[in-house]
């Protein structure tokens, strides 16, 4: 294994290294939703597997959500930059604990900590490497093709955990957060306390029960309006990580899906489809001993309209956009026929039925290599 230079002793700004950002406003305070947000709690039927973890209510039950409201804080980690870093960008972070929280790995091994992220995008872990200010890109010694990004210097895993601190939103990734920073005051003789969201709350907290009843837009209004999967760009760093972008063909017409996997991580795909109107679907894929295979399907056509609203506010960052551009084009192609045949102006086009193909195979290539 060779590693790569360590990074060179420059000032950047984040709209240098991920122009994307250069375009996304502030980051959203917290607001109340105690007025506002219905819940919903349990996990919608597939067609396909038929498993549930509980019955499904037909009533709305009012529920705090500050677990996914509750602003992000990057006060702690402004007095913890490397010297050659002004300041890391808000967008840049929840996007940066998304990501991480779907690829990255906090990692105890002797006497010695490790952050790494694991990707096929060298790219990315560069761009990454530069505007942190610290780390080393290696490639696997068994996967060539893969690369890795590690860091293991002190000072630096200080930052990573004042950065992560009580910025987690997933169970999982809270309670081995928890045994990395225990580890390291052991190590270092430092008292981190760590700050967890779910401190306190109940075992089923929080208690989202999804209504039998349409979500009206004015509630879906509501619940955006305080979420920080939709005003911030954790969920567009969270979805790069773990999400997919499909187009199923089937007879004569085309299917679309955004699908996103979780192990024993059910409400934080509860959450994200209620931000979604609740339409979506989720489903066990598969039951192994102490662990549930969750799936979250969206395919309603307005749903995945959302999405894509969402996704041009908070853009991908690695090669998983070509994947949604692609996407997205075609999906637009297909809706626009739909609408001509429903309005009766549709004609059919040898031109553009190449071109459906044409997307349609290249969406097919690019999901493969991301």
């Amino acid at each position: 294994m060779k590693n790569k230079r360590e990074h060179t002793q420059t000032t950047h700004t984040t709209e240098h290294l991920f122009p994307n950002f250069a375009k996304i406003g502030t980051e959203t305070t917290r607001c109340s939703l105690q007025q506002h947000t219905k819940s919903l709690s349990t996990v919608g039927s597939s067609e396909t597997i038929r498993k549930t973890p509980e019955s499904e209510p037909s009533w709305l039950i009012q529920q705090d959500h500050s677990l996914y409201t509750h602003a992000f804080d990057w006060s702690s980690v402004k007095h913890h930059l490397p010297q050659h870093i002004k300041t890391y960008s808000p967008e840049f972070l929840s996007w940066f604990v998304g990501f991480s929280e779907g690829d990255g790995s906090f990692i105890v091994s002797g006497n010695r900590l490790f952050f790494t992220i694991t990707q096929k995008d060298p790219a990315l872990l560069y761009r990454l490497r530069t505007h942190l200010g610290f780390g080393v890109v290696c490639s696997d010694t068994q996967h060539p093709e893969v690369k890795r990004l590690t860091v293991t210097h002190r000072d630096h895993i200080k930052t990573l955990i004042y950065l992560f601190n009580g910025n987690l939103l997933l169970k999982k990734t809270t309670q081995r957060f928890t045994e990395w920073v225990n580890h390291y005051n052991k190590l270092t003789g430092d008292s981190i306390r760590v700050i967890s969201r779910w401190e306190g709350t109940r075992e089923d907290s929080p208690n989202f029960t999804r209504s039998r009843r349409r979500m009206t837009e004015r509630e879906s209004a509501c619940f955006r309006k305080d979420s920080l999967f939709w005003n911030t760009s954790w969920l567009a760093g969270f979805l790069e990580a773990e999400g997919c972008f499909s187009a199923i063909r089937k007879r004569e017409a085309l299917y679309f899906r955004l699908v996103l996997d979780q192990t024993n991580e059910v409400d934080i795909l509860t959450a994200i489809r209620f931000l979604f109107r609740d339409r979506g679907s989720i489903w066990i894929r598969k039951q192994t001993p102490g662990k549930i295979h969750y799936r979250l399907e969206i395919s309603n056509v307005d749903c995945l309209q959302d999405v894509i609203k969402y996704l041009e506010a908070h853009p991908l960052q690695t090669k998983k956009n070509l994947a949604f551009v692609r996407w997205k084009k075609l999906f637009g192609l297909v809706c626009k026929i739909r609408e001509e045949k429903l309005n009766g102006t549709y004609a059919w086009s040898e031109k553009r039925e190449k071109r459906l193909h044409r997307l349609f195979s290249e969406l097919q290539k690019t999901s493969k290599n991301v």
